[in-house]
């Protein structure tokens, strides 16, 4: 293994990063609170493509829309509890989701077919939103501490959860009822 390519962002430190479905970009969570998007190409090619707007908290998390009709989609997650959708087309916020008291927004996910993001906190508290009205449709108390990690498995019908609490909890999709079953693995 050998380095390619080493870039300063100029963000400060930087909380999280993800990658584009379409593999050629990379978004990043910044310390002085905005999200940058990095294009490659290449083996050797990383340029900054678009700084989005900086708000007065720090950036923790960031996730591309999993549905492929929202490929220009990006949700922020920041210190105060707020989650922004950024059309990365346009750079505007088009949506602000709040968690209901000022907790840390560690991890996102998008979970593709149901247009729900999964939001890992502070509290130890898992939230889905839905992404069109940004409408919380629950709230899960999984974990004694914070929230750091969020997976799914490849059909996203199982999230996994993983905190400081070294607990790591299972949340399974209940056909026809708008919480997810939850278990905690030992």
């Amino acid at each position: 293994v050998k380095p390619l390519v080493s870039r300063l962002a100029g963000g400060n430190a930087i909380w999280d990063l993800c990658i584009s479905h379409t593999r050629d970009e990379i978004a990043i969570a910044c310390d002085d609170g905005s999200a940058m998007i990095y294009k490659y190409e290449g083996e050797d090619e990383l340029y900054l493509s678009r700084s989005l707007r900086t708000f007065q908290e720090k950036a923790l998390s960031v996730a591309y829309d999993n549905n492929p009709q929202n490929k220009n989609i990006l949700y922020v997650g920041y210190e105060k509890g707020a989650i922004r959708k950024f059309d990365l087309s346009s750079g505007n916020v088009l949506l602000t989701m709040n968690l209901n008291t000022k907790e840390l927004v560690w991890k996102l996910l998008s979970i593709k077919n149901d247009d729900v993001i999964a939001v890992a906190s502070s509290t130890g508290t898992i939230s889905f939103f839905e992404t069109k009205f940004g409408t919380l449709r629950s709230e899960l108390k999984t974990h004694d501490a914070d929230i750091l990690c969020l997976e799914t498995n490849e059909n996203q019908s199982v999230i996994y959860a993983t905190g400081l609490d070294s607990k790591i909890v299972t949340l399974e999709k209940v056909v026809g009822n708008t919480e997810s079953g939850n278990r905690a693995a030992n």
